[in-house]
């Protein structure tokens, strides 16, 4: 599980992404009792915002054999806004020595797959337009600046789960306006609900 990491100093970045962090703790303590087939780590990284320094370092950091290892890593992006049912499943493709791989669809699918097991449903792409999102995906392949960017580029599995998308931006992204006051509790608890079950539903497959 990961998020980029928001200094606590910081009176701004609350949903980006402090909540990331907040969901991504809560969902660690939750699950710590329970058993598992594969270990589950937490990983926070900062330099976002700066060319994915944080996480293209971490990448970088690991030996070929433990990137195999990893089964997958699930990010989270502003979160915890949004008093719509929203979240989505982000299919940004990143580009690789010419290539433009997205997150694979095992990954895709395993976490639509938790959320609807849990009542608290994830959207192919876009909440509002999943269909015209896909193909947008696909036709113009945007990129997103995304910490799973880094770690489809190492060769690890990975995706983003988000309240925006590309129908739906966070207004006071990197703005002045993105306080605690804007993080809805009922968002958060949800966001921990799902990620949970994220987490399960990946334990369980071999």
């Amino acid at each position: 599980m990961n998020t980029s990491f928001a200094k606590a100093s910081n009176p701004v970045c609350r949903s980006d992404s402090a909540a990331g962090c907040a969901v991504v703790l809560a969902t660690a303590a939750r699950s710590s009792s329970l058993p598992r087939r594969h270990t589950l780590r937490v990983v926070l990284f900062d330099g976002e915002e700066r060319s994915l320094a944080g996480s293209r370092a971490w990448v970088a950091g690991l030996a070929v054999e433990e990137r195999r290892r990893v089964l997958a890593l699930v990010n989270l992006d502003l979160v915890g806004w949004n008093a719509a049912p929203s979240g989505a499943v982000l299919l940004h493709p990143v580009r690789i020595s010419g290539a433009l791989p997205l997150p694979p669809a095992w990954l895709a699918h395993a976490a639509l797959r938790a959320g609807r097991a849990v009542e608290a449903p994830l959207a192919v792409a876009s909440t509002r337009f999943s269909p015209l999102a896909q193909l947008i995906a696909r036709a113009f392949q945007p990129t997103l600046v995304s910490d799973a960017e880094a770690a489809l580029a190492g060769g690890i599995p990975a995706l983003t789960l988000s309240e925006a998308d590309l129908f739906v931006a966070y207004p006071q992204h990197h703005g002045a306006g993105d306080d605690g006051g804007r993080l809805l509790e009922p968002r958060l608890d949800l966001w921990t609900l799902r990620l949970g079950a994220i987490v399960r539903r990946l334990d369980s497959l071999a």
